[in-house]
C-alpha cells in the first residue's frame, strides 16, 4: 500500500524521496513458511516477514510482533501475544510465545520493524488459522460406500465359482482377463474319460496359444464329471497372470518349472513356486502390461453345456469381497463366447446429505480427510481448488486432513452437502511390484466436519455419520493414479449437491471402522496438490484414421482438459499419454528389444513403453450435449507430453486441448540465464523435472509403475530444489513420514512412504542399507536448514538422526561400511558400493557435526566429530593406494553378485590390480565424494584431484558419473581450483553430459544419459523416464558457483552470504538468481574484452561478501563508493550492504 501512495504521489510531481516515510516497507508476511496457512495444527507456528527498501543498506535492528485472535483486537491493542521490542535483525523463525492458540480460531498479526536509521515502519495486519489442534471432530464418522469398486483393470484378484457339466458334456472352459472377443484366457478343465486335465491358455488377436496342460487325475476323476466342482483361481498381474488354481480344495501343481539353479533370477530369490502358472498375456488394445481383470465368461464347445453359478471375486489380503453373482448361467454348449464386466454396475462412491441452517451465517468451515481421495461439492458448487487431498501419507501411522472455508458455498435453508471418493495412494494398484496392490485397503472412507459460526456468538456442527446417503452407479467407473480414470457422462446425477435433492432413492452409506488410535490425524501442512500452469497444444497430427495425437510442446505431470467435445451420447474416446513419439529418424543400431523395422512401423506413433504396467489411460462417453462437453479427470494423474484422443469424428481445436499441470509447491522463485540457449533449456528442464515430480511427496518419476518417494533421488536434489520453489513446506510434510517409517534398526529406508506387501505393508525391521538413499534423514534436514533457515526442522528430525548415527555405526566394521544397495544408480561407469557407502557414512557424521553444534548440542558434536575423523581414517587406509589411486582392498572385496549387473549395483572395480593385489577402481565418482565430503589432506588429496582429472580426460570431457556422483562433480572442481574443467564437463554435449539430452529434444530431465539417442534410439524400458529430476542437482553449482551465491552456514537463509562467480567456459554472459527468506538475490556477469562486469542484489536486511576475479583493487570500479577488503594477487574481496552495484574489473 505504501509503494502504491508513493507511485501516486511521485506522478502529481510531489517530491518524496527526501521523506523518510518511504525509505522501509515490511511485506511478504508468512505463517510456517506459508501465505495464511488455514487449518494449522502447530501449536507455536513461526512468523517471517521480509524488508523492502528505497534506499540501499537499509538493516533490520529491531522488531516488535504482535498477535491477537480477530482483526479488531489487532487494531485496539488487545493482544494475546506481543514480543516487546527486540533488538535482533532476524526476520525469519520467529516463534509464537503466548497464550495457548484456540483451535479453528483466526489470529491476525503484524510486525513494526526499526532499521539503521532509526527509521520505523509496521507491516499491514495478516493472518493465520488454526484446525482442530486435537480437540476432536464432535463424534464425526469415518462412511464409505455399501459396495466396492471393482475395476475392470484389477490386476489382482481371486475369482470363486461352481461349474456342473450337463448331459455327457466333460469340459469346462471359463473365461477371463477378457478385454474382447480376440483376447482372453481361458481355463479348460477337460474331464475326459481316463486322463483329466486342466488346461491354461490365452488368445491375442484372435491366436489362440496353449501355456499350460496339466494332469489331474489325482484332483478329479472322470466319474464325477457331473457333480458340482468348486473352483479358485488366485491371479496376480499386471505384468503376465501369475495363478494359482484349485478344484474341489485341491491344488493344481506345475509340473513345467525350471530347474534349480537354472537362472540368476532363481539363485537371487530362491526356487519357483511349484503351485504358480505364469501366463505372458499381451493384447494390443491397451498399452502395456494386460493382465487384468477385464471381463469374465465362458465358451463351451459345441456339444458341451455346463452349468456355472456361485461366482465370487474377491482379494485375499484384506478379505473384503468385490463382486457377487447368484445367478445360474446356463451355458448351451454351442462354442459361443459369452462375456460380462463383473462390477460394471458400481462406480466411485458419491455420498451426500442435506443440512439445514436457520440462522445467519458469520462463517463456516469444513475440515475432511478420507481414506483415498475426495472432493467436496457444496449446492453444486466445487469446494476448493486442490486435487488429491488428502494427500500421500503412511497411512498406517499418519493422515492428515484439511481445512476448506466454505462461508460463501451455505447459505440460510437447506444445503446440499457432496462428496466423491476415489482410490488415490490408499488402494488400488501402488508401486511397481504386483503385490502392492490395495496398500492401505481397499474400502475408501471419509471423514468431515462442518463447523458454522453465527452472527449471534452460536455454533453449529454437522458432521459424516451414518445418515448420510450413498450412490454407487455414478459417472466415474474406474479411477486409479497409474491406470487412469474411466468417465461416462450419460451417468452423472444432476444436482445431487443441490438442498432439494430427492435421495430417498439412495442407499444408506456405511459407518466404516476408524482407524486405529495410533493413526494420528493432523493439519495438513504445506501447500496440497494445485494448478498454476496450464499448457495448451501446439500441433495436431493424424497417425491413424480418426487417432490425432496431440503436442504440448511440454513433458508435464498432470492431467488433460479436453473441450468442446462433440459426438453422440454413448460414443466412447479413448486418451492415451505419451512422454515421446517414436522418431522421424530411424535409429542405426537400436536397443534391445528395438528393431529398425519396429521403429519403422512405429513412426510418428506415441511411446508408451516405457510407462510399464501403468495403463494411464482414460476414458470418456458423450451425454451428447450438443454445445460441447469437457472432460478433466480429478481421480488420476498421468507424466506426458503427447496425448492421443481416438473415437472422435474429427480433432479437437488445439485450444481445446490442454495439460493441466499438477503439483505441491506453487509458482517458481528463481532464474537463470546465459548466452547459451542450451544451458538455457537445461535449467527450464530443472524446473519442469521438480514441477512434475513434486507431487504430495518428491516422486522418482509422474508416468509410469512406480511414482514413489525414492529418497536418493530427493537428497542429492535437495539443495537445487530448494532454489526454485518454497520446499520448506513440503519437506516438512514429507519429513513426518520419513520419521513414521524409520526401520527399528534406526535405518532409512530406500523410498517414502514405505510399500510392502499389505495389510502388514513394509517391514518395520530393516532398511536400505545403500549409501547416498539413506542419508536422506541427515542430508535434507541440513539443506532446508541451510535454505530457510528452519532450526526447528532439525529439532523435530534431530532424534531420528541419532538413531540413523546409531545405526550406522553398529553397522560398520571398523569404521568401513558394508557393501550393498544400489550405490551411483545408472552411472555408465559403476563404483564399488563399500567406497560408497563408507564415503557417505562420513557425510553424514560431518553433516550432524554441523547440526548439534547449530542446536547446542557440544557432546555430540564431538563425537560426531569424532566418527567422521576415524571414518577418514579408515577410508584412506582402506581405499586409497601409495599412488592414491581408488581401490578396493584385497581383503575385503566381496563375492561377485550374480544379479549385480541386473540391478546396477557394482561389486568390483576396473579388474586391473595393484602392486599389492589390491583391485583397482579409478572412477569419477570414487574420487568425487571423498573430495566433496573433505575426506582426503595432503598428498592423498592432491593425488585424488589429478586422479580425477585423468578420469575426466580418460572419458574425454563426458560423464562417467551416476545418482551420487554427478552431484558434486563441478563442484569439486571448482572448488579444487579447476573451473574451466568444470565448464568443459558442464557445456559438453556429447554423451553422457547434461546437454545430451538437450540436444536430443529434453523438455525435462531425464532419469538416464541416455533415454532417447538419435543413434540408439530408446533406452531400455525398465527404466527409462523422460521426466525426472536426480541429475538436475547441476543447479546447485550453476547458482553457487558460476552465479557464485553460496549461503553462509554460520548465517542460514542467507542473512549473510557469499558472491563469487566464475566467470568462465564459452559463456559470454551468465545470469539470474532466486528468492531467499529475505527477498531476492541476484548476480549477473558479462565478458568485455579482457575483462567482464559484474552485477549483483542484495537485499534489504541482508549482507554479502562478494569476491571478484581481479589481479588488483585497482582493475576494479564500481558504481558506490566501496572500499575492497581483502586483496590476493588472484581475488578482491568487498563487504556489501543492501542494495544493487555494478562492477567493472578490467585484467
Amino acid at each position: 500500500m505504501r509503494n502504491l501512495i508513493r507511485k501516486s504521489l511521485m506522478s502529481l510531481g510531489v517530491c518524496v524521496f527526501c521523506s523518510s516515510l518511504w525509505a522501509i516497507d515490511i511485506v511478504n508476511l508468512k505463517t510456517e513458511f506459508m501465505k495464511n496457512p488455514l487449518g494449522t495444527d502447530v501449536a507455536r507456528p513461526r512468523f517471517s516477514w521480509q524488508m523492502s527498501a528505497t534506499r540501499s543498506g537499509a538493516l533490520q535492528k529491531s522488531y516488535r510482533l504482535v498477535v491477537a485472535n480477530s482483526e479488531n483486537n489487532l487494531q485496539n491493542g488487545n493482544y494475546c501475544y506481543d514480543t516487546g521490542d527486540v533488538a535482533s535483525g532476524l526476520s525469519v523463525g520467529v516463534v509464537y510465545n503466548g497464550d495457548a492458540l484456540l483451535p479453528s480460531t483466526r489470529y491476525f498479526w503484524k510486525v513494526t520493524v526499526k532499521d539503521d536509521k532509526g527509521e520505523s515502519a509496521t507491516s499491514s495486519a495478516d493472518w493465520f488459522e488454526t484446525g482442530l489442534l486435537g480437540m476432536g471432530w464432535n463424534r464425526a464418522q469415518w462412511i464409505g460406500s455399501p459396495k466396492n469398486i471393482l475395476a475392470k483393470y484389477r490386476s489382482q484378484f481371486v475369482v470363486d465359482y461352481d461349474f456342473k457339466l450337463l448331459k455327457g458334456a466333460q469340459q469346462s472352459v471359463f473365461i477371463f482377463g477378457a478385454k474382447n472377443t480376440s483376447n482372453y484366457v481361458s481355463l479348460n478343465f477337460n474331464l475326459k474319460s481316463g486322463a483329466p486335465q486342466m488346461i491354461l491358455s490365452h488368445k491375442t488377436s484372435g491366436v489362440e496359444k496353449v501355456d499350460f496342460t496339466e494332469d489331474i487325475a489325482s484332483i478329479l476323476s472322470s466319474t464325477t464329471a457331473g457333480a458340482t466342482h468348486h473352483v479358485t483361481m488366485s491371479a496376480a498381474g499386471p505384468r503376465g497372470f501369475n495363478l494359482h488354481i484349485s478344484i474341489d480344495g485341491k491344488q493344481v501343481k506345475n509340473t513345467h518349472l525350471p530347474k534349480a539353479g537354472s537362472n540368476p533370477m532363481m539363485m537371487r530369490f530362491g526356487p519357483p513356486d511349484e503351485y504358480g502358472f505364469t501366463i505372458n498375456y499381451d493384447a494390443p488394445e491397451e498399452p502395456n502390461a494386460n493382465a487384468r481383470m477385464y471381463s469374465i465368461g465362458y465358451c463351451q464347445p459345441q456339444g458341451e453345456p455346463a452349468e456355472y453359478s456361485n461366482f465370487r471375486i474377491s482379494e485375499n489380503t484384506w478379505n473384503e469381497t468385490l463382486y457377487t453373482d447368484d445367478q445360474v448361467r446356463n451355458a448351451a454348449g454351442d462354442g459361443k463366447l459369452v462375456l460380462w464386466q463383473p462390477g460394471a454396475d458400481v462406480s466411485a462412491p458419491m455420498l451426500r446429505k442435506t443440512i439445514t441452517i436457520d440462522k445467519q451465517i458469520a462463517s463456516a468451515r469444513l475440515y475432511a480427510t478420507a481414506r483415498g481421495v475426495y472432493e467436496f461439492t457444496i449446492n453444486s458448487q466445487m469446494v476448493g481448488k486442490d486435487f488429491l487431498n488428502p494427500g500421500w501419507t503412511d497411512y498406517r501411522y499418519r493422515i492428515m486432513y484439511n481445512t476448506f472455508d466454505i462461508t460463501s458455498l451455505l447459505k440460510q435453508g437447506n444445503n446440499g452437502i457432496g462428496v466423491t471418493l476415489g482410490t488415490g495412494w490408499f488402494s488400488d494398484m501402488m508401486g511397481f511390484n504386483s503385490t502392492w496392490q490395495d496398500q492401505y485397503g481397499v474400502k475408501q472412507s471419509v471423514m468431515a466436519m462442518i463447523l458454522v459460526n453465527y452472527t449471534d456468538g452460536t455454533k453449529q456442527t454437522f458432521v459424516t455419520d451414518g445418515s448420510w446417503k450413498a450412490y454407487t452407479q455414478g459417472p466415474i467407473e474406474a479411477n486409479s493414479l497409474l491406470n487412469g480414470e474411466d468417465y461416462n457422462a450419460q451417468k452423472e446425477v444432476a444436482g445431487w449437491t443441490d438442498g432439494v435433492f430427492d435421495d430417498s432413492s439412495w442407499n444408506a452409506a456405511v459407518v466404516v471402522p476408524a482407524p486405529s488410535q495410533t493413526v494420528k490425524l493432523q493439519g495438513y501442512v504445506g501447500m496440497t496438490i494445485q494448478n498454476n500452469v496450464t499448457l495448451t497444444a501446439k500441433t495436431v497430427k493424424e497417425v491413424d484414421p480418426h487417432v490425432y495425437v496431440y503436442d504440448l510442446g511440454q513433458n508435464m505431470a498432470g492431467i488433460p482438459r479436453l473441450k468442446n467435445i462433440k459426438g453422440k451420447a454413448g460414443q466412447t474416446i479413448t486418451i492415451h499419454f505419451a512422454e515421446a513419439l517414436y522418431p522421424d529418424v530411424i535409429p542405426t543400431e537400436p536397443v534391445a528389444p528395438y528393431t529398425v523395422e519396429m521403429y519403422q512401423k512405429m513412426k510418428g506413433r506415441m511411446y508408451m513403453d516405457n510407462y510399464r504396467s501403468a495403463l494411464a489411460t482414460d476414458h470418456y462417453t458423450l451425454k451428447g450435449d450438443a454445445a460441447g462437453e469437457t472432460f478433466e479427470p480429478h481421480f488420476t494423474t498421468h507424466g506426458f507430453r503427447y496425448i492421443s484422443i481416438e473415437g472422435l469424428d474429427a480433432p479437437l481445436a488445439l485450444e481445446d486441448v490442454q495439460g493441466v499441470v499438477l503439483e505441491s509447491i506453487g509458482e517458481q522463485m528463481s532464474n537463470f540465464e546465459t548466452s547459451n540457449k542450451d544451458i538455457n533449456r537445461l535449467f527450464e528442464n530443472v524446473v519442469w523435472g521438480e514441477r512434475g515430480n513434486f507431487l504430495s511427496v518428491p516422486t522418482d518419476c509422474p508416468q509410469r509403475d512406480e511414482r514413489m518417494g525414492w529418497t536418493g533421488d530427493a537428497q542429492v536434489f535437495s539443495r537445487a530444489a530448494t532454489y526454485n520453489m518454497n520446499v520448506d513446506p513440503f519437506y516438512t510434510r514429507w519429513f513426518y513420514t520419513v520419521r513414521d517409517d524409520q526401520a527399528n534398526n534406526g535405518g532409512f529406508g530406500g523410498y517414502y512412504p514405505e510399500l510392502g506387501v499389505p495389510p502388514v505393508g513394509a517391514s518395520a525391521d530393516g532398511s536400505m542399507q545403500c549409501g547416498g538413499w539413506q542419508d536422506v534423514g541427515v542430508v535434507v534436514p541440513w539443506q532446508v536448514y541451510l535454505q530457510y533457515g528452519d532450526i526447528r526442522m532439525l529439532e523435530d528430525h534431530y532424534p531420528s538422526m541419532l538413531r540413523f548415527m546409531e545405526y550406522l555405526e553398529r553397522n560398520a566394521k571398523d569404521f568401513i561400511q558394508p557393501f550393498g544397495g544400489t550405490g551411483d544408480w545408472l552411472a555408465p561407469v559403476f563404483t564399488n558400493t563399500m567406497l560408497t557407502n563408507t564415503a557417505y557414512s562420513a557425510y553424514d557424521a560431518q553433516i550432524m557435526e554441523k547440526i548439534a553444534t547449530a542446536l547446542g548440542k557440544k557432546d555430540d558434536a564431538v563425537r560426531f566429530h569424532r566418527f567422521y575423523e576415524n571414518i577418514c581414517k579408515a577410508f584412506n587406509k582402506s581405499f586409497i593406494n601409495a599412488d592414491g589411486l581408488t581401490v578396493i582392498p584385497a581383503s575385503s572385496a566381496p563375492a561377485a553378485d550374480p544379479m549385480g549387473s541386473m540391478l546396477g549395483m557394482s561389486t568390483s572395480g576396473s579388474g586391473k590390480k595393484d602392486a599389492n593385489g589390491n583391485e583397482i577402481i579409478d572412477t569419477q565418482t570414487s574420487y568425487v565424494l571423498p573430495l566433496y565430503f573433505g575426506m582426503l589432506q595432503g598428498e592423498n588429496k592432491t593425488k585424488a584431484v589429478n586422479h580425477l582429472l585423468d578420469a575426466i580426460k580418460k572419458s574425454n570431457y563426458t560423464l562417467t558419473t551416476g545418482f551420487v556422483g554427478t552431484p558434486y562433480i563441478c563442484l569439486v572442481l571448482s572448488e579444487a581450483g579447476y573451473p574451466e574443467e568444470a565448464y568443459k564437463l558442464f557445456e559438453q554435449t556429447e554423451y553422457p553430459s547434461w546437454l545430451f539430452p538437450v540436444k536430443q529434444g529434453a523438455t525435462t530431465m531425464w532419469e538416464r544419459w541416455n533415454s532417447y539417442t538419435i543413434k540408439n534410439g530408446f533406452g531400455p524400458v525398465s527404466m527409462n523416464s523422460f521426466n525426472h529430476y536426480s541429475y538436475g542437482a547441476i543447479e546447485e553449482w550453476m547458482m553457487s558457483r558460476a552465479l557464485g551465491i553460496r549461503c553462509d552456514e554460520q548465517n542460514p537463509g542467507y542473512k549473510h552470504f557469499t558472491i563469487e562467480p566464475e566467470i568462465g567456459g564459452t559463456l559470454q554472459y551468465a545470469k539470474g538468481g532466486f528468492e531467499s527468506v529475505y527477498g531476492k538475490i541476484q548476480s549477473e556477469w558479462q565478458k568485455n574484452g579482457s575483462g567482464y562486469t559484474c552485477k549483483v542484489t542484495v537485499p534489504a536486511n541482508t549482507t554479502a561478501t562478494l569476491y571478484l576475479a581481479a589481479k588488483s583493487a585497482k582493475n576494479v570500479k564500481c558504481d558506490a563508493a566501496l572500499k575492497p577488503g581483502s586483496t590476493t594477487s588472484e581475488k578482491v574481496s568487498y563487504e556489501l550492504l543492501p542494495g544493487t552495484y555494478t562492477f567493472t574489473v578490467n585484467n
